[in-house]
């Protein structure tokens, strides 16, 4: 499987953070939905997240640094 085709989940402490984050990866042109995630998967036990192709990630990441949403971990490669 490629790269463009994984998807990865870029974690969230809240739903809310997660629907946000989901809103402002849309506007800038990223497909991504809000996704529950296995808290036990992350250092701080975010149960929300985004999930989004892989290829996506870096975009992603500096889109949600610049409208100021935090974000954890990012989950990835095989789901």
């Amino acid at each position: 499987m490629t790269k463009e085709m994984r998807k990865c989940i870029i974690t969230t402490k809240s739903q809310t953070l997660a629907k946000k984050a989901e809103r402002a990866l849309l506007k800038v042109g990223i497909g991504a939905r809000v996704t529950s995630v296995d808290p036990s998967l992350t250092e701080r036990g975010c149960g929300w997240g985004v999930e989004l192709p892989c290829a996506d990630v870096t975009p992603a990441e500096e889109a949600l640094r610049r409208d100021r949403i935090y974000f954890g971990v990012t989950l990835g490669g095989g789901i």
